[in-house]
């Protein structure tokens, strides 16, 4: 009898389900005006709770999320960009493309940008994003960007196209303001951030796309960003524009990209122009965190990189 007291008294108590969990949730939320660490905490725990149900609570937090008030959609996407199955990333696909709850669709195109797709979209799922990634904004339109890069499924140049064309449109209207501790000015933040993008996908086929625009563009910024996003996908032929770049009267951030991409071409021979820079205190431009001189910073990593892989 004793032997089965203790087995009782240990044994592990059933889970609960996603509907009282989030039930759970929604009463915290009604009570606690004040979001405390107590009240953190508790929050994280239930979020956790729900999450380690996986695949099984995601029908209650379908019937939950929308409409829901700020606080319990916030837990219980934090909930659901736990779950990493098919049906998660389904799931956060479905919520960002709905358009009854702007809110939740831009909290989840931002959830799904790193996600992989494991099918392929239908031919109105990548309508639906391309839109977003075309009116969207930044940092949607780079969500949906990243998200699209990944869909591995769909025609990676039909994936590329619609991303370079977005990378193109907001070359002269980037937004004020860059990432958080950013050594590098907005511009450059966020063309940087596209060409990321670009680099998860096949870089022959984009440095093709690049090259055809490259030839029908007369705009002079286009031409700069389109020339280095050629080099940081590998385009060789771009290397002496790139020197030129770096020399020019451009923020100082657009030049420490392009001293980048020419390091990533040029190789040993980027070793001279890169110890030019090691010192240089020019200061990264508009929405550069602080005072950080971007071309000190890439000069001195790349250098590292290539010296640290001479024979």
């Amino acid at each position: 009898m004793i032997i089965s007291a203790c087995a009782q008294e240990t044994s592990p108590p059933n889970p609960r389900s996603a509907e009282q969990i989030i039930d759970q949730l929604a009463e915290l939320m009604r009570t606690n005006k004040v979001a405390d660490q107590r009240h953190l905490n508790q929050e994280k725990r239930l979020s956790d709770e729900l999450s380690k149900l996986g695949d099984k609570a995601i029908p209650a937090m379908k019937s939950a999320v929308v409409g829901a008030r700020v606080a319990l959609q916030s837990a219980l996407l934090r909930s659901l960009s736990e779950i990493k199955t098919p049906l998660g990333t389904d799931t956060l696909l479905e919520f960002a493309l709905q358009d009854s709850d702007n809110r939740l669709s831009e909290a989840a195109t931002g959830d799904l940008m790193f996600r992989m797709m494991h099918r392929p979209l239908t031919q109105d799922e990548f309508s639906q994003l391309e839109a977003k990634l075309k009116a969207g904004l930044e940092p949607q339109a780079i969500a949906a960007a990243g998200f699209l890069s990944r869909c591995r499924h769909n025609d990676i140049t039909q994936r590329a196209k619609a991303i370079v064309a977005r990378y193109i449109a907001q070359i002269n209207h980037p937004p004020p303001i860059g990432g958080d501790g950013s050594y590098l000015s907005s511009e450059a933040y966020w063309c940087n951030a596209y060409i990321l993008c670009l680099c998860e996908l096949d870089q022959a086929r984009v440095r093709g796309i690049l090259q055809d625009q490259l030839a029908r563009t007369r705009d002079k910024r286009v031409t700069i960003w389109l020339t280095i996003a050629s080099g940081m996908l590998g385009e060789e032929g771009v290397g002496e524009e790139l020197c030129r770049i770096v020399e020019s009267k451009s923020d100082a951030s657009t030049r420490a990209l392009a001293l980048r991409a020419y390091a990533l071409v040029a190789k040993q021979k980027a070793i001279p122009l890169l110890r030019r820079f090691i010192n240089d205190r020019t200061p990264g431009g508009a929405g550069c965190h602080g005072v950080m001189n971007p071309l000190q910073i890439v000069a001195r990593d790349e250098l590292a990189e290539l010296e640290g892989r001479r024979p």
